[in-house]
């Protein structure tokens, strides 16, 4: 069954330009707030590894959302090993999805994204997850932990609870990993850095020249 997030119907996305919009206006993405933690991260690594690295991402994450719509498996060759991860996961942990590509806006600060999975695991429906997927060589907890937060606290404003994050890290060797310590212990840190992120945004968009 899916979940009911028509509540976000008004927003739109622009693929191309990664903008999205609420009744005409743009909001910043959560991936757009960060910029100044992963800018500092990764302001350093190679362009062209970045591009491949979000090409990557890309088909991965569309061959999994087609998994989910059409219950077809269909990946290019030199991705297969993480399908074949995905695929995995999806035997041990039996996700049962509320929502997948879920674009959302929050209620009241007005920042959007695009969360990967709303799911319950191994039939325990009163423990809703909100999942990330990653196909990159390793995980920065530092990063993630914030992304998820972020996304959190966005899907919560439209009444949506969630009582797990976790990332789903794909890998090339065909295995998988999903890290779930995302919670109590870092939960007040997380939502401080993304709240100051938001903070410098808007400081930053008001004092534009």
């Amino acid at each position: 069954m899916k979940m009911n997030v028509e509540i976000c119907k008004d927003l739109t996305f622009d693929d191309g330009l990664h903008v999205y919009k609420l009744h005409g206006v743009t909001l910043p993405s959560v991936t757009q707030l960060m910029k100044p933690l992963t800018d500092n991260y990764y302001g350093d690594t190679d362009y062209e590894f970045l591009k491949n690295a979000a090409t990557r991402g890309t088909t991965i994450h569309n061959s999994i959302e087609n998994y989910w719509l059409f219950n077809v498996v269909d990946i290019p060759h030199e991705y297969k090993a993480y399908m074949d991860a995905f695929l995995k996961f999806v035997e041990m942990y039996k996700p049962k999805p509320l929502a997948t590509e879920v674009r959302f806006y929050h209620k009241y600060l007005y920042y959007a994204g695009t969360a990967d999975l709303i799911c319950t695991l191994n039939g325990n429906d009163n423990e809703v997850w909100l999942i990330d997927y990653k196909a990159t060589a390793g995980i920065h907890k530092f990063l993630t932990r914030i992304q998820l937060e972020g996304y959190k606290q966005g899907i919560e404003s439209q009444g949506i609870t969630i009582h797990r994050k976790g990332i789903l890290h794909l890998t090339k060797t065909g295995k998988f990993t999903l890290d779930d310590e995302y919670d109590d212990e870092h939960d007040s840190e997380s939502l401080e850095v993304f709240s100051a992120l938001l903070t410098l945004y808007n400081y930053m968009k008001k004092n534009k020249k």
